[in-house]
């Protein structure tokens, strides 16, 4: 397990998966986070296509991740089949979001008073996008 004082742990989201935060017990984490869709009704808003595909040019311009989209893809691999459909995948990207802040929090408070806290990556957003955010661009709460 690595031990530290305090970190900012995002090998996790940009390549090993959640459970990997298992493997750290830092004095505080400075920094974590993972990405979900922004809530149902302030996509739609955003993204007016009539149908919503997660490739298209609509739905790439609400992510601004340095690929996002394939690490978003890779992350959701891990845990489910590939998406049928879009709302499987926004589904799926709110889901696991859930998951994967829960299991480091959970980790981390577990490790009291070895691990004395975490600061999650991000409380809102600005405007309508896929990311770390746990309160959307329209103020709407995401499941996370």
């Amino acid at each position: 397990m690595k031990i530290t004082r305090h970190f900012h742990s995002w090998d996790v989201w940009n390549s090993d998966g959640y459970s990997h935060y298992r493997d750290s017990a830092p004095r505080f984490v400075s920094e974590f986070g993972w990405q979900g869709a922004d809530a149902w009704r302030t996509l739609r808003d955003a993204v007016t296509d009539t149908e919503l595909e997660v490739d298209a040019p609509a739905v790439l311009h609400h992510q601004k991740a340095i690929d996002g989209p394939a690490k978003l893809a890779r992350n959701l691999g891990r845990h489910f089949a590939a998406a049928r459909d879009f709302d499987e995948w926004h589904y799926q990207t709110q889901w696991t979001q859930v998951q994967a802040v829960r299991t480091g929090v959970l980790h981390w408070r577990a490790n009291w008073p070895r691990t004395a806290g975490a600061i999650v990556w991000q409380l809102n957003d600005l405007w309508p996008v896929t990311s770390w955010s746990a309160i959307d661009g329209a103020g709407r709460l995401k499941p996370l």
